[in-house]
């Protein structure tokens, strides 16, 4: 297993469903938000925490990346942390996780599995919360991962279902806040897709300066592209390697919700061109594990 499998460029599933992307774009009106979102579970902001908006505390990066660093402490800044995994006390790579119940976190299956031989070859997987220049605000939060399920091990063809939840030895969640979800009729709307997202993840270029992949950059004001004829949603949020697991985030109604979670990207040959396209695994392909988990 390579050290940075998690990148994760999946050149070969553009044969599988992006060769050509059935990109579905809107063509006409279709129903308000609110009555095609529903809110499948919802978010929980301890109440010792603030709710920021502002992932900098002020402080913004110079230039054309448009990820800026997260060193906020407070909500919902503090329930995304860094996914580990270690063979013989060694880290052998890192992605990126999000809170979603007390003891549970999100992330992708290529964190857990190795896509090239289909198992899982690690010993131990940890959990950072809102890991800050490779400091957690309690030194003693680390969490242990004790229980995983995940939705496909790369050997079954299930490329829309590269999702796994983390269950934690210790109630994380209840310090840091979790997020909820929400499913999706229609992701067609422009209206509320269009520079209305937000992905943070623990990108191992980001920031550039010093710390890379120590504190998470979140790219606020992306959006969903369309879905490809595969049931992934395509979007155009910046990531790299190491954010892989990152949430997809909408705030609505006041509170932050996922609506997908980034898993890669892919290359798609255009003629002469090749372009590359970001993708993420829709909440319906992994809620319902992750409610059998939290029982």
């Amino acid at each position: 297993m390579k050290k940075f499998w998690p990148l994760f460029l999946v050149t070969v599933l553009v044969t599988i469903g992006l060769g050509n992307p059935a990109i579905v774009r809107s063509q006409s009106a279709v129903e308000p938000l609110s009555d095609t979102v529903r809110i499948s579970q919802d978010a929980f902001v301890p109440p010792e925490l603030e709710v920021s908006d502002d992932p900098t505390d002020g402080r913004y990066i110079i230039g054309e990346d448009d990820r800026v660093e997260i060193v906020s402490r407070d909500y919902p800044w503090s329930a995304i942390g860094r996914v580990e995994g270690y063979r013989n006390g060694q880290m052998q790579y890192h992605c990126t996780g999000a809170l979603i119940y007390d003891n549970l976190v999100l992330t992708n299956a290529h964190c857990v599995v190795d896509p090239d031989n289909h198992q899982v070859e690690v010993d131990e997987i940890r959990f950072q919360p809102n890991l800050i220049s490779g400091r957690l605000r309690d030194e003693d939060h680390e969490a242990n991962v004790v229980e995983y399920n995940y939705g496909t091990n790369f050997n079954d063809g299930k490329v829309a279902d590269d999702w796994a939840i983390l269950k934690l030895d210790r109630d994380l969640g209840q310090e840091y806040g979790y997020f909820g979800w929400v499913e999706i009729d229609d992701f067609s709307d422009p209206s509320w897709t269009t520079d209305q997202l937000h992905l943070a993840g623990y990108s191992y270029d980001f920031p550039p300066e010093f710390f890379s992949g120590e504190t998470a950059g979140v790219h606020i004001g992306c959006s969903i592209l369309g879905q490809s004829s595969d049931d992934r949603l395509l979007h155009d949020c910046d990531t790299m390697g190491g954010a892989s697991g990152s949430p997809l985030l909408f705030r609505y109604n006041g509170n932050y919700y996922i609506v997908g979670l980034h898993a890669g990207a892919v290359e798609v040959s255009n003629g002469n061109s090749i372009s590359v396209i970001n993708y993420a695994m829709k909440v319906s392909r992994w809620m319902d594990a992750a409610r059998a988990m939290a029982e």
